[in-house]
């Protein structure tokens, strides 16, 4: 829906929050680090797809941080 409204007013940005875990994954969390893989490897098939109607699309891979994970 995102994308949908910004072709409409003719451009805009979207920022997906990923993970480090989706460029190196993690030991004993294959299934976080493939969930956070999808993440930017969906984030990069749409940028690829909506550049040319003036919709960048970008993914954050944060490091670790300190939550109750």
């Amino acid at each position: 829906q995102m994308a949908a409204q910004m072709l409409r007013q003719g451009g805009g940005q979207i920022v997906n929050v990923a993970s480090l875990a989706g460029i190196a994954p993690i030991q004993g969390l294959g299934i976080y680090s493939a969930s956070k893989f999808a993440v930017r490897a969906f984030s990069i098939a749409a940028a690829g797809e909506l550049r040319s109607q003036n919709v960048a699309v970008s993914v954050v891979c944060p490091d670790l941080v300190n939550t109750q994970m």
